[in-house]
């Protein structure tokens, strides 16, 4: 992945919240989830039990070899092909090997 930092105005706990994601009713945007829904992840579907308040942090991009770029915090943990996670914050560095659908 390619980590840039940016310096905007968007808000969210992980990532931005115009983040979309598959529910069982098709693609929201995550400032539209509700607790209840289920949503699509790698490990299956799974039911939302919290959702977090929309908090202002500085945002990263990170961009995947393929072009996907994601907008997240520096706490946003990424599945990683050895099993594991890892986050900005905890040293995702260029070459790191995630799992992202």
């Amino acid at each position: 992945p390619l980590v840039s930092a940016t310096q905007t105005t968007r808000s969210g706990y992980c990532l931005d919240p115009h983040t979309e994601v598959i529910s069982r009713e098709g693609k929201k945007m995550l400032k539209n989830v509700s607790v209840g829904d289920e949503l699509l992840s790698n490990e299956g579907w799974n039911t939302v039990k919290t959702v977090f308040p929309i908090e202002h942090k500085k945002t990263y991009r990170v961009r995947t070899k393929s072009g996907k770029e994601i907008y997240c915090s520096a706490e946003h943990l990424f599945p990683t092909e050895d099993g594991k996670e890892t986050s900005i914050a905890r040293g995702l560095k260029v070459g790191d090997k995630l799992i992202v659908k």
